[in-house]
């Protein structure tokens, strides 16, 4: 009988005492074994250090004074024993099937080097945190981050995100590791050279984590900007790759479009109103009731605002990036 592998989870963890132990605890329970729990304590100062402290020898921990979570996912790699390698992060609560559904993905396919899983939103979110949930989830904001129609079979993707992805252990030693001075967009980086280099990515629905959300307009909007960033310096650097990231050009020919026709009132009217009827429609089609639909409609300009504020600072940025994309 073959034994199950061993799966070393590796987790950057920054100021998270707020949810660390639920998430250690969800991994405790996972029902596949063996798996060692690797988690780097990046200059936390909160009570971080204490609670990774009381676990004793049931997980190793290691001391960073600030170094990013890719670099810190990079040290973890460093250290793990597992033939693979599953990150998440520490405002995540995993399902008890969580390594074993994502393992499923590999099952037959030797090409295949890494499988990531869903994110839903946890009973005890903020309700702010549930509305931020609700609005990436309703609007597949950020492509292939959120997936707003869960697939119920295993099927192949360009990219997982970091907060719920198991790899090979090998494929670090082929392709190396996250660049890590980026952040975030580095786990899109490293899958765009993963599938480049011949391999292969999946997804299944049913490897679940339950993601703490933002819990304020201020830290939502910061955290778009972000995204947007990260998307301007890697299309500085490879040229766009991801649907994503043409939205600036998609949203200036929409203006230009709508601008031509406001020369023509009742076109104007007419078409705008089809457009915020259909727009209405889907959105609500995806979100779980109209007052959750209204509340995402009204994150939308925000969102947007703050995306393509980044967007144009990364590509800003990428000039003097692009020399410095080593690993």
């Amino acid at each position: 009988m073959t034994e199950p592998p061993l799966v070393s989870v590796v987790i950057p963890v920054h100021n998270e005492g707020r949810t660390l132990r639920a998430c250690l605890a969800s991994l405790f329970a996972q029902d596949h074994q063996p798996i060692e729990l690797i988690l780097i304590n990046d200059g936390s100062t909160d009570d971080t250090a204490a609670i990774l402290a009381s676990y004793g020898e049931r997980i190793q921990v290691l001391t960073t004074p600030g170094v990013g979570p890719s670099q810190g996912r990079n040290l973890g790699v460093a250290r793990a024993t597992g033939e693979y390698v599953a990150f998440t992060d520490g405002d995540c609560v995993c399902d008890p099937g969580w390594i074993r559904e994502l393992l499923r993905g590999f099952d037959g396919h030797p090409e295949v080097v890494g499988v990531g899983g869903s994110q839903h939103t946890p009973p005890d979110d903020s309700p702010y945190g549930k509305q931020v949930g609700a609005f990436l989830r309703a609007f597949g904001f950020a492509s292939e981050y959120i997936r707003a129609g869960e697939q119920k079979d295993i099927v192949e993707v360009k990219h997982n995100p970091t907060c719920n992805v198991l790899y090979r252990r090998m494929v670090f030693d082929r392709v190396a590791g996250f660049l890590k001075w980026l952040w975030p967009g580095e786990d899109v980086e490293f899958d765009r050279r993963v599938r480049r280099s011949g391999f292969r990515l999946m997804y299944n629905a049913g490897a679940i984590v339950h993601h703490h959300r933002p819990d304020t307009p201020a830290k939502f909007r910061r955290m778009m900007r972000r995204y947007g960033e990260a998307q301007g310096i890697l299309v500085r650097m490879y040229g766009p790759f991801r649907t994503i990231q043409f939205m600036p050009v998609a949203l200036v020919a929409g203006l230009t479009l709508a601008g031509t026709m406001a020369l023509v009132p009742p076109l104007f009217l007419a078409v705008g109103l089809l457009a915020v009827a259909g727009g209405a429609l889907l959105l609500r089609r995806r979100t779980p009731d109209t007052r959750t639909a209204l509340a995402c409609a009204a994150m939308l300009g925000p969102a947007l605002w703050e995306w393509n504020r980044g967007y144009l600072m990364g590509l800003r940025q990428g000039a003097g990036q692009r020399s410095r994309a080593t690993v």
